[in-house]
C-alpha cells in the first residue's frame, strides 16, 4: 500500500481531580491522522449468499481520522505502575463485552483490565467460535451457539495486544489489550483517546496500530524521536480549568503535533 504519514496532533488537558487528597491528577486527550491520501484494504472475499466483507485493519475516517490506535501507559519489567486515581475502583469490576456477528469481532481492538471480565458474545444465526491466543494467560477456543455468551477473566498482562480470531471465518480478527494498569484507551472513529486521572509527572507511553505494529518514529515538536517500542515520554502537569491563562495553555498545547512516519498502511 501507499506510504503514508500519520499526523498525531496531541492536547493535554489538565484539571484538579475533586477528591481531599494531597495527590495531583492530570488527563490527557489525543488525536491520530492521517496525512495524505491512503488507499483502503481490499474487501475479504464473499462467500455464497453474502456480500464482500469490508476490511477492517485500516479504519479511516473522511478527514483521515485513524481509529483502533491503542494508547498505554507502560512501565519497564519489573517497575510497578502508579497506583491509580480512586475512580478506577467504579469500573474495576466492570463487564466488557466481545461479539461476534459473522462479519466482524466488535470491538476490533478492545482494552481490558485484569479485574475486570470479557463476555464473549454470539450475536449471529450461527455457530461462531473465538480463539484467543496470549503469551502469558491460557489460550481459549470457544464454540458458542447462536445468540449464546460466555463470561472469562484473563488474569495474566499481556505486554502487547493479542489476537483475538476465528477458526470457523477467516476473516474475522481483532485484538485484546490486555493490562494491570487502567491507564489506556483506543481512539474512536474520530482518531481521538483520552485517558483521565493520570498521576502528576513524567511517564512513557507507548502507541500501537495492528498494520504496523508499535509506531516507531516520531517527531514531536519539531524533534525526532524513534523508539523500537514504540514507547514516548508525555509530561503530565496538573492546572485547573480556571485558573489565569488556562485557555491560552490548552491552545498552546493543542498546536503541539507528533509527525510519525515511514509506516506502511
Amino acid at each position: 500500500m501507499k506510504l503514508s504519514t500519520i499526523l498525531f496532533a496531541f492536547l493535554a488537558s489538565f484539571a484538579f481531580a475533586g477528591f481531599a487528597t494531597a495527590d495531583e491528577w492530570g488527563t490527557i486527550k489525543g488525536k491520530f491522522v492521517i496525512n495524505g491520501p491512503i488507499k483502503p484494504p481490499a474487501p475479504m472475499p464473499g462467500f455464497a449468499g453474502m456480500a464482500r466483507i469490508p476490511n477492517q485493519i485500516i479504519l479511516v475516517g473522511p478527514k483521515g481520522e485513524l481509529q483502533n490506535v491503542a494508547v498505554w501507559l507502560t512501565v519497564e519489567r519489573g517497575e510497578t505502575y502508579p497506583d491509580p486515581h480512586p475512580s478506577y475502583a467504579e469500573t474495576a469490576s466492570d463487564t466488557i463485552e466481545i461479539s461476534s456477528n459473522r462479519f466482524a469481532i466488535t470491538p476490533r481492538v478492545t482494552f481490558i483490565h485484569t479485574s475486570q471480565t470479557i463476555r464473549f458474545r454470539n450475536v449471529a444465526p450461527v455457530v461462531e467460535n473465538f480463539v484467543v491466543d496470549g503469551f502469558v494467560n491460557a489460550p481459549v477456543n470457544l464454540l458458542l451457539d447462536a445468540g449464546k455468551k460466555q463470561d472469562l477473566r484473563f488474569v495474566h498482562e499481556e505486554r502487547i495486544p493479542i489476537v483475538i480470531w476465528s477458526g470457523i471465518r477467516h476473516w474475522m480478527q481483532g485484538y485484546l489489550l490486555l493490562l494491570d494498569s487502567p491507564y489506556a484507551a483506543i481512539t474512536d472513529a474520530n482518531g481521538e483517546f483520552e485517558i483521565k486521572n493520570l498521576p502528576e509527572g513524567t511517564w512513557t507511553f507507548t502507541f500501537w496500530h495492528e498494520s504496523v505494529g508499535y509506531l516507531k518514529e516520531i517527531t514531536l515538536d519539531g524533534k525526532p524521536q524513534s523508539e523500537r517500542k514504540g514507547g514516548y515520554e508525555i509530561e503530565v502537569v496538573v492546572g485547573g480549568s480556571d485558573r489565569p491563562g488556562a485557555d491560552r495553555d490548552t491552545r498552546q498545547a493543542a498546536e503541539r503535533v507528533a509527525v510519525l512516519s515511514g509506516h506502511r498502511l
